[in-house]
């Protein structure tokens, strides 16, 4: 009897941690009211958004920020596959390519490929992920400009 009132002991203090570590996750969780971020597209006259993040969940990405400005219509943009071609007036042409930076610590390049650029006093390192892979972040920026290669 005492085996099975410890093994029932174990299983609730499992359950228990389990359910403690998954209300932590805020991943698939929404964003605080208030929380936003900036989006800025590097064009000839350079167009800055700052995105309230309360209408997204934690586990969306960069291509759901830009379908939202698209369906806003505040900001157009076009894919071919996962790849995205076209940022409002940008697009890849050439040895141009749109290429995504971000101040998210998780998703900045660590290769010695990374690149920067700089939005006023604040260095932005390019992304090491794609634009369906980069995440959200509250006070995060994001800057989308044309790398040329060759």
């Amino acid at each position: 009897m005492k085996k099975i009132t410890k093994a029932c002991l174990a299983l609730i203090l499992l359950s228990l941690a389990l359910l403690a570590l998954a209300s932590c996750s805020k991943d698939s969780g929404k964003f605080d009211e208030g929380d936003k971020m900036t989006l800025v597209v590097a064009e000839e006259e350079a167009k800055v958004f700052e995105i309230p993040l309360s209408d997204f969940k934690k586990s969306d990405s960069v291509i759901d920020l830009l379908q939202y400005l698209k369906s806003e219509g505040k900001l157009n943009y076009e894919t071919s596959g996962t790849m995205v071609t076209k940022v409002g007036n940008l697009k890849n042409e050439g040895n141009g390519y749109i290429y995504f930076y971000t101040t998210v610590e998780k998703d900045v390049d660590v290769s010695e490929y990374a690149t920067t650029v700089q939005y006023g006093n604040v260095s932005i390192t390019s992304s090491g992920v794609g634009a369906e892979s980069m995440h959200l972040e509250n006070g995060a920026i994001v800057y989308i400009g044309i790398v040329v290669w060759g």
